[in-house]
């Protein structure tokens, strides 16, 4: 890797974080781009409120989600690593 594309990837440092709090996008972006960037992307995703099948209730209440910790972290953290490497 060029020592351009390296510190081009230095000035952005790896955010990741698992967390019970409100996600704010606009803050979030705020962390990931420059004045410079020209364009930046976020993946969002819901829940269907409803579900039609058999044995199930019909209306989606909440979701819980469980993790270990430090398992989900080194996993986040792997995946960076491995988007910095083969990406541009």
């Amino acid at each position: 890797m060029s020592d351009t594309v390296t510190e081009r990837q230095n000035d952005f440092p790896t955010i990741s974080a698992i967390t019970e709090e409100v996600l704010d996008l606009d803050d979030l972006l705020a962390q990931i781009t420059l004045p410079s960037t020209g364009a930046a992307a976020i993946f969002t995703g819901m829940v269907r409120g409803e579900t039609n099948k058999d044995g199930l209730p019909p209306q989606t209440e909440y979701l819980e989600y469980e993790a270990y910790i430090p398992m989900a972290e080194a996993k986040m953290k792997q995946v960076a690593d491995e988007i910095r490497e083969n990406g541009p």
